[in-house]
């Protein structure tokens, strides 16, 4: 997709490309880079111990920190198997000769597992030598059980497995990008207590997948996906999907960056709370777009901040409502439609969400949210009633545009429900 945005110059999308320890204990720094994955000048980073374990609910563990420029990491989080969690919390230290010591602490309700740790400096994340395991606390002998309730509840994980390509968008007449469409992903996760009345982000919203399409242009940053390039370096276009296996083919592991990508996971209980997930499908050029970006980065803050003011937490909580119209909401009424820019203005460059319209002398896009409460998820996993022809326990999100000479893309993107133990 090639066009200019509103008024505002095109941002580079930064990843995070993380070079290879030097030895146990240290990594190398990493700044942030822009897609053409261009290194910069390395400094070791250093923490102890190299993994610390803690107790939902337990007291504090330490990580001590080694670094000239300690003293500027400043936000801290903790990603389980590629998503940030908000069960573990930290506290940094004053910066000294010896080092800056960061605490950590888990929630009561954080799940078991082996944690990465990130630390901003700047506008970048740099990920610390050391790990944080979650350990289930030892039962007690003797203690007493807690009070049973009467409100059913479960146990679930949102998984978003890939897609199909019915129509790719208008691309550069010499695939400059790579041959056809080449696509990413970001997804904003909000969890809403009716109990507490809290709305609380469950993923960090500015991560995002690796590229899929065509790696002809950059195989480190890029997986392999599509049918479009003549020299069978991928590219998506019409009649593909992603990744190669498909987007019915689950695994039981999963890696950082890469579909399947887990998007939550947690336990719901009738009638208490629920989960709002709303997947974005980026099509990309190099660069994002100033406006593409600065309205998604936007999007949750103002998301969070109409459903608190509305008085949205009852209803959607509550809310039974019927197939699949239940489940995927209309956000117009909480947020405002992101315009992503002037389609006068068509010709450069720029990463832009997929799914988008076109609004008199704009183009704008209306992120699509789906609402997950005990009572919903329950109906979709016990219903013989496929969804959208996907298999049972699959949730279809369409992302369609105008087939005209501005847009063009027609994407399919399968979110996979399961109730686990």
């Amino acid at each position: 997709m090639r066009w200019r945005s509103l008024g505002a110059s095109a941002l580079a999308l930064v990843t995070l490309a993380i070079v290879a320890a030097p030895a146990a204990g240290q990594i190398v720094k990493p700044r942030p880079t822009s897609l053409d994955g261009e290194p910069d000048a390395t400094e070791v980073l250093i923490a102890s111990p190299t993994s610390v374990a803690v107790t939902p609910g337990g007291v504090a563990q330490t990580i001590t920190v080694t670094s000239s420029y300690a003293g500027e990491l400043s936000t801290v989080r903790f990603l389980l198997n590629g998503v940030a969690s908000t069960s573990l919390t930290s506290q940094w230290g004053a910066a000294t000769d010896a080092g800056r010591v960061l605490s950590v602490q888990a929630a009561a309700s954080a799940v078991a597992g082996t944690y990465t740790v990130q630390a901003q400096r700047g506008t970048s994340w740099l990920r610390l030598p050391s790990t944080v395991t979650v350990a289930q606390p030892a039962a007690v002998v003797g203690a007493k059980a807690p009070a049973s309730t009467t409100a059913p509840r479960g146990r679930y994980r949102v998984v978003l497995t890939g897609g199909r390509v019915h129509h790719e968008t208008i691309d550069h007449l010499l695939n400059l990008d790579g041959w056809k469409d080449e696509v990413y992903f970001t997804v904003d996760v909000q969890l809403l207590d009716k109990v507490s009345g809290a709305i609380a982000p469950f993923m960090t919203l500015g991560d995002r997948t690796k590229i899929y399409g065509d790696i002809g242009k950059d195989p480190t940053l890029r997986v392999k996906a599509g049918t479009g390039s003549p020299f069978a370096t991928g590219g998506l276009h019409a009649g593909d999907q992603f990744p190669a296996e498909g987007p019915f083919s689950t695994k039981s592991a999963f890696v950082d960056q890469q579909l399947p990508l887990r998007l939550w996971e947690g336990d719901l209980v009738q009638g208490q709370n629920a989960v709002i997930i709303t997947p974005a499908l980026w099509e990309w050029d190099g660069a994002a777009y100033a406006a593409a970006l600065t309205g998604w980065m936007n999007f949750a803050k103002d998301f969070t901040t109409s459903l608190a003011n509305n008085g949205a937490i009852d209803r959607l909580v509550a809310g039974t409502g019927s197939g699949v119209a239940g489940m995927l909401i209309d956000v117009a009424p909480l947020v405002p439609t992101l315009v992503l820019g002037i389609t006068a203005n068509f010709g450069s460059d720029g990463d832009r969400m997929i799914g988008a319209t076109i609004d008199g002398d704009k183009v704008v896009y209306k992120p699509q949210s789906i609402v997950l409460n005990y009572d919903r998820i329950e109906q979709l996993l016990s219903s013989d009633v496929l969804v959208g022809n996907a298999p049972k326990g699959f949730y279809p999100i369409a992302f369609r545009e105008p087939m005209s000479n501005k847009l063009e893309g027609d994407y399919t993107l399968y979110l996979q429900i399961q109730r686990i133990p």
